[in-house]
């Protein structure tokens, strides 16, 4: 998308509320990546961002998702990820994003295959977890096996040179070249355990129904949305994917208690399977696969994700 495909709605928006340099990110940044429903990231760099609160905003019937950042060039490791996709709206000559763009690109793909590996590292942790949980709470150990299947693929999307964007992650993986067979046989058992290719609306629906029951943040009406677009749209396997992603999200920093508790709303909310066998044969594929890529050479790795 070039910034002439912006719609106009947005562009005036811009111009008359926001007096800094401004950029277009996310998925609206990457041709052929967004859908319908995908609302339009502007980052805005202002030296207040830390006083200022990321807010969702309806311009004209376009969702505009609006993201302060400092007007600093050392802003936060997440963002010299997402400097990757980036489309300048409007520079200035004390703050040019393109130049920040150039300064961050050397340094992107080093970051991605840090945060990859850190995101294997923490795929075997929730398998660990889901060991724990097994014998007393086979519905958590269910739940933090999916936990593990999402990291691990997020992990392998990383390694690959990608940034994860959740509503597109399942696409985003079905395009990745594997040439190592851990890392496709990894890839297909987190596939089998999320489920997402067993998708139906029945199982969809009653998920939603759990999710809405979940703490947001103040993007709830964007991942609803999306949600109904995909289940209208028929694109039953993204939609079971990014559900299930949604909640891995919103679940993962909870306490215990909360969990031990609210066992029941997550089983239904992930759509948790309760064959034990299963689980186990998936949770050792998962944790034999991560070890080889943790093992593997950074050359090597990279050829098999060519």
């Amino acid at each position: 998308m070039t910034s002439t495909a912006i719609p106009e709605a947005i562009k005036n928006y811009i111009d008359t509320n926001l007096p800094v340099p401004v950029a277009l990110i996310g998925c609206r940044a990457v041709d052929g990546a967004s859908l319908d429903c995908c609302e339009y990231d502007i980052a805005a760099f202002d030296a207040n961002a830390g006083y200022k609160a990321n807010q969702v905003l309806d311009v004209d019937g376009h969702t505009l998702e609006l993201v302060y950042l400092p007007n600093t060039i050392r802003t936060g490791f997440s963002f010299d990820i997402e400097m990757g996709n980036i489309i300048c709206l409007r520079d200035r000559d004390d703050f040019a994003i393109s130049s920040m763009v150039a300064k961050t690109k050397d340094r992107r793909e080093k970051r991605l295959y840090a945060l990859g590996k850190k995101a294997i590292i923490g795929s075997l942790f929730h398998h660990e977890r889901s060991l724990e949980a097994s014998p007393r709470h086979p519905i958590l150990s269910s739940m933090w096996l999916k936990f593990c299947a999402y990291q691990f693929l997020r992990g392998v999307l990383m390694l690959s040179g990608s940034w994860p964007m959740p509503l597109h992650e399942l696409q985003q993986i079905r395009q990745v070249s594997m040439k190592r067979q851990a890392l496709s046989e990894g890839v297909n058992a987190a596939l089998e355990c999320i489920g997402a290719e067993r998708a139906t609306r029945p199982a969809i629906q009653r998920s939603l129904k759990g999710l809405m029951e979940l703490d947001f943040g103040y993007d709830r009406s964007i991942v609803m949305s999306k949600i109904q677009y995909l289940l209208t749209n028929g694109m039953l396997s993204d939609c079971y994917y990014y559900t299930g992603r949604v909640a891995t999200d919103l679940l993962a920093g909870r306490a215990g208690s909360f969990l031990a508790g609210y066992s029941n709303l997550i089983r239904v909310t992930m759509d948790l399977a309760s064959d034990v066998e299963s689980m186990q044969r998936l949770g050792k594929s998962l944790h034999m696969c991560s070890k080889d890529i943790l093992s593997a050479d950074s050359t090597s790795l990279r050829e098999a994700l060519e």
